[in-house]
């Protein structure tokens, strides 16, 4: 699966809304049910 890069940390709330299956996140870094990365932001502050 390709990793979702977002560029503001609503747009990746708004994907993983949308996103079926089961996720879990760590810090700015999505994750599906068997570990692999499905969608990340770049946390620029």
């Amino acid at each position: 699966m390709e990793t979702k890069t977002c560029q503001t940390v609503k747009e990746f709330f708004k994907f993983l809304n949308d996103y079926e299956g089961e996720i879990w996140i760590r810090r700015n870094k999505a994750y599906n049910a068997n570990g692999e990365l499905v969608a990340e932001y770049n946390a620029k502050f």
